[in-house]
């Protein structure tokens, strides 16, 4: 059992969740507010892939590699502080970029998700100087809060996949109290946390 919860918190790794939300975002629902050619769904894809998760990632790992961090998973609040405070550097200055360029202003939608992400990762860094909240739950309940928003913003066909992510959601936190990584209450307040930041930036930001 433990492994299978380290697997899921592997394959849910914050860092990885919004390449999965973009890929479905991108190629499972019907919303106009993102690219509709297959060809530029899968170029902006990678390119968000390398922005959002594999150079954070490479950042991660030079943490790593300077001991500056004792595993991949900075399990440690001590050790969180300075990589969630770059990590959020970059994904400020990755949203910015997908806000002000000129030929990614089609497609508002992608910054406006990035913008909660952002926030999410600000509030998180913050938090983590006085308190070890769940960075999993944040992740799994911010696509919650966007996937509903944009579901009510943009009458997209987006139920299924929230469905399935309340589900996905549910099993990450599970896992993550069963490694005793964290507590009831650092899962739960992460997990409102990522909602409610999402979910009202989506809305806001959508509605106006």
């Amino acid at each position: 059992m433990k492994s299978f919860a380290l697997v899921i918190s592997a394959i849910f790794h914050p860092l990885l969740l919004p390449s999965y939300a973009f890929g479905v975002l991108f190629f499972l629902s019907n919303l106009t507010i993102f690219p509709t050619s297959t060809e530029i769904k899968w170029r902006l894809w990678i390119i968000l892939f390398v922005l959002t998760f594999a150079i954070p990632f490479l950042l991660i790992l030079v943490f790593y590699f300077t001991k500056n961090i004792k595993n991949l998973m900075i399990s440690d609040k001590e050790e969180r502080v300075n990589p969630f405070l770059f990590t959020t550097l970059l994904y400020c200055i990755f949203t910015s970029f997908f806000l002000l360029n000129e030929n990614l202003a089609r497609f508002p939608a992608i910054g406006l998700i990035l913008t909660g992400i952002s926030l999410s990762l600000a509030v998180l860094t913050w938090i983590t100087i006085y308190w070890q909240i769940s960075a999993h739950s944040i992740g799994m309940s911010g696509m919650l809060g966007s996937a509903l928003a944009l579901q009510i913003v943009f009458d997209s066909n987006l139920l299924l996949p929230f469905f399935v992510l309340i589900f996905l959601t549910g099993l990450v936190m599970s896992m993550r109290l069963y490694l005793q990584a964290h507590t009831p209450s650092q899962v739960w307040a992460g997990a409102g946390v990522g909602f409610f930041i999402n979910f009202f930036v989506v809305i806001f930001l959508g509605f106006f």
